[in-house]
Parts: structure tokens; sequence; C-alpha cells
């Protein structure tokens, strides 16, 4: 039997890895600064093939590969959507408020 490549797993992890690092592209739009949720539409694509793959790995195992490296890509795309998480949802609005700095139409000293 001709063993095929689990391209899901790797589409998966490819959108996951691009939700985590695209923020800088998309903080430049004020749409997309104010909350990522094209950062999150990346991550749920991803979570979508990742699963597929973890499915198609586990359940015909003699015609895709992937039974370590799926699990190992899957964990890894779940610690980046975490971490992102963290970081926006808790991280940035810890940030203090700048006090004493001038308001929209001020003179700056």
């Amino acid at each position: 039997m001709k063993r095929s490549w689990n391209w899901s797993i790797w589409i998966g992890f490819l959108f996951a890895l691009a939700g985590f690092l695209s923020y800088t592209f998309f903080a430049q739009f004020p749409v997309t600064r104010d909350f990522p949720w094209a950062n999150l539409l990346l991550f749920a694509a991803g979570g979508i093939f990742l699963v597929l793959g973890l499915f198609r790995a586990f359940g015909k195992a003699r015609v895709y590969r992937g039974n370590i490296l799926g699990p190992i890509l899957a964990v890894l795309g779940i610690l980046m959507l975490g971490f992102f998480s963290y970081v926006m949802f808790y991280e940035l609005r810890q940030v203090p408020p700048s006090t004493g700095a001038p308001r929209v139409g001020e003179k700056s000293a």
C-alpha cells in the first residue's frame, strides 16, 4: 500500500503559525487592531485542519503518515493559540493608563 502525506496536519499548522505571527501585520489597520478577529479566524481554520488531519492520521494509519508528528504539530498549534490569547486578552489589558499624557487636541508641553 502506498503511503501518502497527511497534508491536513501541515496546512493546519501553517494556518496556526500564520495566526500567531501575523498580528504585527494586522495591527496596522484599525479594524483588526482593536480586536484580533483575523488572527482568531486563522487559528480557527488551523484548528479545523489539525483536527481533520489527526482523524486521518489515527483513523487510516496505514495510508497517512503522521502518527508521531501529527499530535506534536497539534499541540504546538494549541500552545500558540493559548499564548496568543493570554497576551492579547490578559497581558495587554494590564497596561496602566497613560495619565499625564496629552489628550486629543491638547498642545504638548
